[in-house]
């Protein structure tokens, strides 16, 4: 059964944090909208349900404690990092969880694979790094979907028709509750004079071009706060952290999406715990929503 997290008190905005010293500052972020990003990217996906989204953040708080009790430094990626600085959470058209660890930790994270059973949870192999969900794994379901790496049944990033369905929106698991992707990272060239992490994945690199982090920020020391008031996380610093979603998404993050359109929405979703009812599906059980799924596929 997972285990819930105590509900934070409610968070306030994050302060901005002095930047570390570093021998390779972190560049001025580029103006203007990245020509590079895919517009498939941008396409408004599928609203969860409370269920699901009770599942994106009870498994990350597993895979945090387990990525911090084996002294892993990880930090949100991509459109969770978004999340974090714009939203305080889960972005409520957001419908997953994106992890960054250094590469060389990956086998590190990969020996302590059966900690994730714990709450409910299986963390496989993925093209990008890993993937973690609750449920049944589809091995070698559909097609084409999986591969042989080093004896270890490998998913790959998908095989649909877009970016979205090639990419995070794929799953190994049969549940339909959401699941968490844990890419790898690796120092890799320079951005505008500073040495940057890229994703060690050549699909993920030829999809999120400009989703890199500076090395002087991924190595700072990292301060924890709260996602959508429910479970803590590392946070860049303050600079470092500009720098990342203005070179990903453009100067406008702030205020308007990757198709330049303003949002109006920054709330975030929320866990039904902090809501103060749960589905009833999951409160007549008495049990969590990754717990569910794990009996279900028991």
């Amino acid at each position: 059964m997972c285990t819930i997290a105590t509900p934070l008190s409610p968070i306030t905005v994050v302060t901005a944090q002095p930047a570390p010293t570093s021998a390779d500052p972190v560049p001025e972020p580029p103006s203007g909208r990245p020509e590079s990003i895919s517009e498939g990217l941008w396409r408004r996906k599928p609203v969860l349900n409370q269920l699901q989204v009770d599942s994106v953040y009870e498994v990350l708080a597993g895979t945090a404690r387990i990525l911090d009790s084996c002294g892993i430094r990880w930090h949100l990626v991509a459109g969770s990092m978004l999340g974090l600085a714009r939203h305080r959470g889960l972005i409520p058209w957001d419908d997953d969880v994106d992890i960054g660890i250094h590469a060389d930790d990956a086998d590190k994270l990969w020996k302590h694979r059966d900690q994730f059973l714990a709450f409910g949870c299986t963390l496989v192999r993925a093209e990008l790094g890993f993937k973690c969900g609750p449920g049944r794994v589809k091995y070698y379901e559909p097609p084409g979907a999986w591969t042989t790496i080093d004896d270890v049944p490998t998913y790959k990033m998908g095989g649909g028709q877009n970016v979205h369905e090639q990419c995070g929106s794929a799953t190994p698991f049969e549940s339909e509750l959401t699941h968490l992707d844990i890419f790898t990272f690796r120092e890799d060239g320079e951005v505008e004079g500073a040495p940057v992490l890229r994703y060690t994945s050549e699909r993920a690199r030829e999809y999120w071009p400009r989703e890199v982090i500076p090395v002087s920020a991924w190595y700072a020391e990292a301060t924890k706060v709260p996602f959508g008031e429910y479970v803590m996380v590392p946070s860049l610093p303050a600079e470092g952290l500009e720098w990342c979603l203005s070179t990903a998404y453009g100067a406008q993050w702030r205020t308007q999406n990757g198709a330049g359109e303003q949002i109006v929405d920054f709330s975030f979703a929320r866990h039904s715990s902090l809501k103060g009812a749960i589905e009833e599906s999951v409160a007549s059980a008495g049990v969590s929503a990754v717990a569910a799924a794990a009996a279900a596929a028991s």
